[in-house]
């Protein structure tokens, strides 16, 4: 069982770079976002905020500098990890949004749910 104390630590699930530093968890997207791979982004959101109960994580960061393209089940996958994110209690913020990614969500009426963040640190 991996845990929380080393200040830094990296991994892939599902094809999602997982990194945990401090009380920020940061998954790292790369590729399409889509009806084949969202299911595997919500398995690692749900697995990943299972694991953050009593410890010190406060926020998971998504970051989407990678993505290449999202659909709209990548969409509904962000959603439904948002509605995670918020049950758990933890933060959820999608850093480094490529334009296609703004353009979906002012189409989608979702920008205020995910407001775009700065670039994530490396």
């Amino acid at each position: 069982m991996e845990t929380f104390d080393t200040p830094t630590m990296a991994r892939f699930e599902q094809g999602v770079r997982v990194i945990t530093h401090g009380t920020r968890l940061r998954l790292r997207l790369r590729g399409e976002l889509d009806l084949v791979t969202a299911p595997g982004l919500l398995d690692v959101v749900a697995a990943r905020l299972e694991q953050c109960r009593g410890h010190a994580v406060t926020e998971l960061q998504i970051d989407c500098a990678d993505l290449d393209f999202c659909d709209s089940s990548g969409l509904a996958t962000l959603i439904l990890a948002r509605q995670r994110a918020d049950a758990a209690g933890v933060r959820l913020v999608l850093s480094a949004q490529p334009r296609h990614l703004r353009h979906l969500f002012q189409l989608s009426g979702l920008s205020a749910l995910f407001p775009a963040e700065p670039e994530s640190e490396p």
